[in-house]
């Protein structure tokens, strides 16, 4: 039920905000219609504006996603004001560049201030109103506690503490050897052999069980307690278990469930990281179609062999597929790999050399600028790639990687990435390695965008670039 609510909340969070930028829209249009007067000039036809709100709706909720405002994590609670302040100033840039691009004369400007103005007033207002509604009302879900463990004083101040809950903590019930000084000041309403009777004298919702995974078969008959009176059951899963970024419970088969992920990366951020991946490889493609065919016949016309070069990479959870790049070594490269294997200037099982003597005077132009990567964009529309996620490895030198570097393979490779912006070339194995899992833990839509605007200057800058 936990993780129902949170999820329903979510979903009514898009559903409404949703519906009140509709509705800005249309009562900011309307309006504004009925002003007659210099020098505000008379508004077109709504079909004129209609774009406007066809833009709007999937920016804020892809913006509102990376903003963490449908977030559950502890200590993410949005502040109104300041969050949609910033998404006001961002929401206002990217209608005035639409506006300055596509040269939009017979489009009123004067409706895009007070549509994004009012539709940010409502998002914060409706926030604001039921969370003074919820206080007034005493809106929360009465929870029990029962624990045990070194770290269950700890436990306590984490729930007591947590930002986002929806129930309030009534009390514990201990066991026999239970001290006073571990419920940090929580009412004691009595031992855990006494839980039959507290759910039948006393108003509780869930029973919160905080106790290592070793001692959970000691709590069995507790359990069946609350099932048979009719109380839902929490189970905190505590610091014994693996260090997943991401915990995910469900049913199946009718059997209750814990998925422990190894990244961060939920199905809505996947979706969305997909949606906008493939989005962006397409327009890249089509804007840069002329410049593509031009650097595909100066490799044709200035080397012999054939125009791209293709090699099986590695990719999500070791998926082997096939990638491309602009070819910028000889054709006989391969061979002469063998004979180069002492010139290796990487740790580790990657091949690098800075004066590779395999490289064509055209392949080292394009490799300092990574204008040989483009023919990657086909991959990331394929679904092979990500814009940003751990750059491939070629097959074999990935079967050489083990033990904790292997989780790199648990996202997606990408045509950029932190080890790219930091230097590339320049840097260590493990240091790369090490950016690649700081990636792979810190994912988020907001890290990819940050890595996305400094890819530019790393490339331009060709700093490790061979």
């Amino acid at each position: 039920m936990h993780s129902e609510r949170v999820n329903l909340s979510k979903q009514v969070g898009l559903v409404v905000d949703s519906s009140l930028m509709i509705f800005a829209f249309f009562a900011c249009y309307y309006i504004r219609k009925s002003f007659h007067f210099a020098p505000l000039r008379d508004l077109a036809p709504l079909g004129y504006y209609l774009w406007i709100l066809a833009v709007s709706l999937p920016f804020t909720w892809v913006s509102f996603l990376i903003m963490g405002v449908y977030s559950t994590k502890p200590g993410v609670a949005p502040k109104f004001w300041g969050l949609f302040g910033r998404f006001c100033i961002a929401m206002l840039v990217v209608l005035s560049l639409i506006f300055f691009l596509f040269s939009m004369r017979e489009v009123n400007r004067s409706l895009a201030i007070p549509f994004v103005l009012l539709s940010a007033l409502f998002f914060t207002l409706w926030r604001v109103l039921l969370e003074k509604w919820q206080k007034s009302r005493g809106i929360s879900r009465r929870a029990l506690l029962i624990g045990e463990g070194p770290k269950f004083s700890a436990m306590i101040e984490e729930l007591r503490t947590e930002p986002l809950k929806d129930f309030e903590l009534i009390g514990v019930l201990v066991d026999e050897d239970l001290t006073v000084d571990a419920v940090n000041g929580l009412p004691i309403i009595g031992k855990l052999s006494s839980l039959y009777s507290v759910l039948h004298e006393q108003v509780v919702d869930e029973v919160i069980f905080a106790v290592p995974i070793s001692s959970m078969e000691k709590y069995r008959a507790s359990m069946a307690i609350c099932e048979k009176l009719g109380a839902s059951v929490l189970i905190l899963i505590d610091d014994q278990w693996p260090k997943f970024s991401r915990i995910d419970v469900g049913k199946v088969l009718n059997r209750p469930f814990v998925y422990l992920a190894s990244t961060p990366v939920t199905e809505v951020g996947s979706w969305t990281k997909e949606i906008l991946d493939r989005t962006a490889a397409f327009m890249v493609l089509l804007i840069t179609f002329p410049l593509f065919l031009i650097i595909g016949l100066l490799v044709k016309l200035t080397t012999r062999g054939p125009v791209f070069f293709v090699q099986d990479r590695t990719g999500l959870n070791g998926r082997k597929f096939r990638m491309y790049k602009f070819r910028t070594m000889t054709a006989d490269a391969a061979k002469m790999k063998i004979a180069l294997q002492s010139m290796n200037e990487m740790q580790g099982p990657v091949f690098k050399i800075k004066n590779d003597p395999r490289i064509t005077r055209i392949g080292s132009l394009l490799r300092k600028y990574s204008l040989d990567e483009f023919p990657q964009f086909f991959n990331v529309l394929m679904g092979d790639m990500s814009l940003v996620g751990p750059r491939p490895l070629p097959c074999e030198e990935a079967s050489l990687i083990h033990g904790a570097q292997r989780r790199r393979f648990s996202v997606k490779p990408g045509m950029t990435c932190i080890w790219q912006i930091s230097g590339r070339n320049q840097v260590s194995y493990d240091e790369w390695m090490e950016l690649d899992l700081q990636y792979v833990d810190h994912w988020s839509m907001k890290l990819d965008f940050q890595i996305l605007l400094k890819t530019p200057g790393a490339i331009l800058s060709s700093k490790g670039a061979f």
